[in-house]
Parts: C-alpha cells; sequence; structure tokens
C-alpha cells in the first residue's frame, strides 16, 4: 500500500513535497494507483499532456529530453 510506504519511510515521509501538503497528503495519494513498471519501461513522453503525479517509491528513473536528433539525461 502506498500510504504505508511513505509513511514507513522517513525520508519520504519528510520529502518537501508531501510536507508542502500538510496532513492532507493521504488524501491526496488514496485518490491514486499503485502501478509497476518493467525495466526499461516508459513511463510518459516528452510533449505529452501532464494528467497525473508520480510517486516512485522505488527502483531508478532515467529523465531524458530531445531536441531535434540530440537526446539529453536531465538527471
Amino acid at each position: 500500500d502506498v500510504i504505508g510506504r511513505i509513511q514507513g519511510d522517513l525520508s519520504l515521509l519528510r520529502a518537501p513535497f508531501i510536507q508542502s501538503l500538510g496532513p492532507k497528503w493521504s488524501q491526496l495519494v488514496r485518490q491514486g494507483q499503485a502501478r509497476r513498471a518493467a525495466d526499461r519501461a516508459v513511463i510518459f513522453q516528452q510533449g505529452e499532456p501532464g494528467e497525473s503525479l508520480l510517486f516512485v517509491l522505488g527502483g531508478a528513473v532515467r529523465l531524458l529530453s530531445r531536441k531535434a536528433t540530440d537526446t539529453v539525461e536531465l538527471g
């Protein structure tokens, strides 16, 4: 359960975004869906409209930006 994962991990619980929501953060998270992604899965692509909020609770994510034929890793 996502709320349990956040509550059980002090670094997540103290994350600036969670802190900025105040005590109602769990109400927001409760409205979401937990999903797993396969290795190297594309979660979203540059230019797609943002319609959701993603929390990465484990693993690693690469964020890439493309311009013409160049691709740059952002972090």
